[in-house]
């Protein structure tokens, strides 16, 4: 995995050693310098180290690499919603599309919701239905969420 706990000789009063980690994870290559007055501590702090490289990369990967979706069918990565109405006949209109994100997703339903309304009002429907589908970077109907 790696070479942990080098000592390197450090000419100054207070510090006596420099432990230098060398921890390789995914293809990266962290290096860590740690002031230590003891040489054997060293060798204790590189397991220490270890989990807590790990625990960032672990981090990084959950919150970057999410790409699917969650249990209501919203894709992580939306970038907003395109509203379309329907009248009794099974005619389609586009209504709009309102920019949000995952994180504002409930926002973002509201304003599909608000322009299907406006539509089917300045169409005079009287009978309608509306469907909200979420917009991803790769399609403009990812999934049917309303």
């Amino acid at each position: 995995m790696g070479e942990a706990g080098l000592l390197v000789p450090l000419k100054s009063q207070n510090i006596q050693n420099i432990c230098v980690f060398k921890i390789r994870r995914a293809g990266l290559l962290f290096v860590i310098l740690r002031a230590g007055r003891l040489g054997r501590r060293c060798q204790g702090e590189a397991t220490a180290m270890k989990r807590i490289i790990a625990c960032i990369a672990l981090c990084i990967i959950l919150l970057v690499g999410c790409s699917g979706l969650d249990s209501d069918h919203f894709p992580y990565r939306m970038k907003g919603l395109n509203s379309f109405v329907y009248d009794k006949n099974g005619q389609e209109y586009f209504a709009g599309y309102t920019e949000a994100s995952y994180f504002s997703r409930k926002d973002g339903l509201a304003g599909c919701a608000s322009q299907a309304y406006a539509l089917a009002n300045a169409k005079h429907l009287s009978d309608w239905g509306y469907v909200c589908c979420t917009v991803t970077s790769s399609s403009s109907c990812a999934t049917k969420v309303r």
